[in-house]
């Protein structure tokens, strides 16, 4: 059975929170075995890249496993940013049992969002704006990934 491969970008915003929700509710009611890859990006001082993967399996009583982020490769304060994102997606994430994988990248939210999405993505998924953009409904990132992502993308306003 081959799993679909989602990747969303996630900054905890209402918008961001809205995709994440649609995603996680269409991939519980196909009841088929998914891939959902958060991606957070920052511009915060990082020594490097890194990733977060939480294992949550789907039935009752099951623990959940939460890997650490090394703290010396991002600042405190954006320490504290991501580590509460993370545990709102993950709250989410169980309320679906659904496995997520968190990503925690530096850089611009567009180039790194579309370099991760090359890596064999089926969907990304992005949170639109409402403020009026060339394609109306977007903001300037999902404008820019729509425009040149090479997978299909979901905007979600």
């Amino acid at each position: 059975m081959v799993q679909l491969k989602i990747l969303v970008a996630f900054d905890g915003s209402p918008l961001s929170l809205k995709a994440y929700r649609l995603i996680l509710d269409i991939v519980k009611k196909l009841n088929e075995p998914s891939e959902i890859h958060l991606i957070y990006v920052t511009d915060a001082p990082m020594v490097k890249p890194f990733r977060i993967h939480h294992d949550i399996t789907v039935g009752v009583g099951v623990p959940v496993t939460i890997s650490s982020i090394p703290y010396e490769s991002i600042d405190r304060e954006e320490f504290r940013r991501v580590h509460e994102v993370m545990e709102n997606a993950l709250a989410e994430a169980e309320a679906y049992k659904v496995p997520v994988d968190f990503i925690v990248k530096r850089g611009k939210p567009e180039e790194e969002i579309l370099r991760e999405a090359e890596k064999g993505y089926d969907l990304l998924v992005i949170g639109g704006r409402d403020k009026p953009m060339a394609i109306p409904g977007l903001g300037h990132i999902a404008e820019v990934i729509t425009k040149k992502s090479r997978c299909s993308v979901l905007v979600v306003k």
